[in-house]
Formats: C-alpha cells, sequence, structure tokens
C-alpha cells in the first residue's frame, strides 16, 4: 500500500510540473506576441527626411550612447540621430536593423 501511494505521489509531482511548464510557455509566448505588438506602431519609416543640424541640438551624451551600446563612429551615431529628430531610441532601432 505504501508503495502505490509513493508512486501516486512521484506521479502528481510529475503532471505538476508538467502543468507548470505549459503555463510558463504560454506566457512566454503571450508576452512576445504583446511586445511585438506594442513596439510596431512607434517604428518610424527609414525613408524619414532626416533633419538639419542648424534645427537640430543632438545630445553628446546621445551620441556616447549609440558610440558605445552599438560600437559605431561618431558620424554613425549622429547620422542615425539627426534622421529621427534626436530621438536616441529610435535612432537605436534604425542603427540594429
Amino acid at each position: 500500500m505504501a508503495e502505490a501511494e509513493e508512486a501516486n505521489a512521484g506521479l502528481e509531482k510529475v503532471t505538476d510540473y508538467h502543468a507548470e511548464k505549459e503555463l510558463n510557455e504560454n506566457d512566454t509566448a503571450n508576452a512576445l506576441s504583446s511586445l511585438a505588438n506594442n513596439s510596431s506602431p512607434t517604428l518610424i519609416p527609414a525613408s524619414a527626411e532626416p533633419s538639419t543640424e542648424s534645427t537640430l541640438k543632438i545630445s553628446a551624451a546621445d551620441i556616447e550612447v549609440l558610440k558605445e551600446e552599438l560600437e559605431v563612429s561618431t558620424e554613425e551615431a549622429k547620422a542615425a540621430l539627426l534622421k529621427r529628430d534626436g530621438d536616441v531610441v529610435q535612432a537605436l532601432r534604425l542603427l540594429l536593423q
């Protein structure tokens, strides 16, 4: 009788583990699709006209962020920021494409 109870307990552990794994996989898939749906509307087309340096002030800190994070040159960082009107997040996305 004790062996049957131990076998049932072992089976319950396996069943619980499998159910938790399925939930985690579903949660992950839902989170990824949510991120994909939320980020799409904020993207700016690559063909957008860049601003000129005279009308847009580019932060030196933003240039440094791009240079350090993506290992690009100062000129590449400035060009990406100009194309994206000084928005460092959009410039990062542009350089990652």
